[in-house]
Protein backbone atom coordinates (compact mmCIF):
# COMPACT_ATOMS: atom_id res chain seq x y z
CA UNK A 1 0.00 0.00 0.00
CA UNK A 2 2.66 2.59 0.46
CA UNK A 3 4.05 1.90 -3.14
CA UNK A 4 0.47 3.11 -4.16
CA UNK A 5 1.00 6.56 -1.98
CA UNK A 6 4.41 6.86 -3.60
CA UNK A 7 3.34 6.39 -7.01
CA UNK A 8 0.35 8.72 -6.58
CA UNK A 9 2.04 11.69 -4.66
CA UNK A 10 4.39 11.31 -7.56
CA UNK A 11 2.05 11.49 -9.98
CA UNK A 12 0.09 14.33 -8.46
CA UNK A 13 3.70 16.33 -8.35
CA UNK A 14 4.58 15.70 -12.47
CA UNK A 15 1.26 16.80 -12.90
CA UNK A 16 0.96 20.26 -10.93
CA UNK A 17 4.59 20.61 -12.44
CA UNK A 18 3.10 20.09 -16.14
CA UNK A 19 0.21 22.42 -15.26
CA UNK A 20 2.70 24.85 -13.88
CA UNK A 21 4.81 25.04 -17.43
CA UNK A 22 1.56 24.79 -19.66
CA UNK A 23 0.42 28.27 -17.30
CA UNK A 24 3.41 29.43 -17.91
CA UNK A 25 3.60 28.98 -21.65
CA UNK A 26 0.32 30.75 -21.90
CA UNK A 27 1.28 33.51 -20.33
CA UNK A 28 4.90 33.92 -22.93
CA UNK A 29 2.19 33.12 -25.65
CA UNK A 30 0.10 35.40 -25.25
CA UNK A 31 2.36 38.61 -25.92
CA UNK A 32 1.92 40.68 -28.83
CA UNK A 33 4.76 43.49 -30.04
CA UNK A 34 2.73 46.45 -32.09
CA UNK A 35 3.56 49.53 -33.44
CA UNK A 36 1.60 52.80 -33.54
CA UNK A 37 1.78 56.82 -33.85
CA UNK A 38 1.59 58.49 -30.14
CA UNK A 39 1.61 61.80 -28.99
CA UNK A 40 1.99 64.61 -29.09
CA UNK A 41 3.98 64.80 -25.67
CA UNK A 42 5.33 67.76 -23.88
CA UNK A 43 8.95 67.49 -21.90
CA UNK A 44 9.30 69.96 -19.01
CA UNK A 45 11.99 69.08 -16.57
CA UNK A 46 14.68 71.21 -14.33
CA UNK A 47 17.83 70.56 -13.55
CA UNK A 48 18.88 69.27 -10.33
CA UNK A 49 22.20 68.76 -9.33
CA UNK A 50 22.54 66.64 -5.96
CA UNK A 51 21.37 63.86 -3.32
CA UNK A 52 18.47 61.52 -4.93
CA UNK A 53 16.78 62.19 -1.73
CA UNK A 54 16.25 65.42 -2.55
CA UNK A 55 14.43 65.35 -6.13
CA UNK A 56 11.23 65.02 -4.85
CA UNK A 57 11.10 68.80 -3.68
CA UNK A 58 12.33 69.21 -6.70
CA UNK A 59 9.33 66.82 -8.72
CA UNK A 60 6.17 68.64 -6.02
CA UNK A 61 7.70 71.98 -7.06
CA UNK A 62 7.20 71.46 -10.60
CA UNK A 63 4.14 70.15 -10.16
CA UNK A 64 2.63 72.32 -8.56
CA UNK A 65 4.53 75.29 -10.77
CA UNK A 66 2.72 73.57 -13.67
CA UNK A 67 -1.06 73.00 -12.19
CA UNK A 68 -0.96 76.69 -10.66
CA UNK A 69 0.52 78.84 -13.15
CA UNK A 70 0.19 76.99 -16.17
CA UNK A 71 -3.48 75.34 -16.06
CA UNK A 72 -1.48 71.85 -16.59
CA UNK A 73 -2.28 68.55 -14.84
CA UNK A 74 -0.08 65.70 -15.29
CA UNK A 75 0.10 62.46 -15.75
CA UNK A 76 2.78 60.83 -15.75
CA UNK A 77 6.26 61.64 -14.05
CA UNK A 78 9.72 59.98 -14.64
CA UNK A 79 13.36 61.13 -13.42
CA UNK A 80 16.65 60.49 -15.32
CA UNK A 81 19.33 60.07 -12.98
CA UNK A 82 22.87 60.11 -14.08
CA UNK A 83 25.78 59.57 -11.46
CA UNK A 84 29.39 60.12 -12.20
CA UNK A 85 30.45 59.50 -8.09
CA UNK A 86 34.29 60.98 -9.30
CA UNK A 87 33.13 63.93 -10.27
CA UNK A 88 30.08 64.92 -8.28
CA UNK A 89 29.96 66.45 -5.17
CA UNK A 90 27.24 65.00 -2.46
CA UNK A 91 26.47 68.25 -1.44
CA UNK A 92 26.36 70.05 -4.15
Amino acid sequence: MKIFKVTGNCIAVIFIILLLALFSIWFIASVSVSEKVVGPYLLIYKKHIGDYKNVGSVMDEMYSDLKNNYSMETTKGFAFYMTIRDKVDRLQ
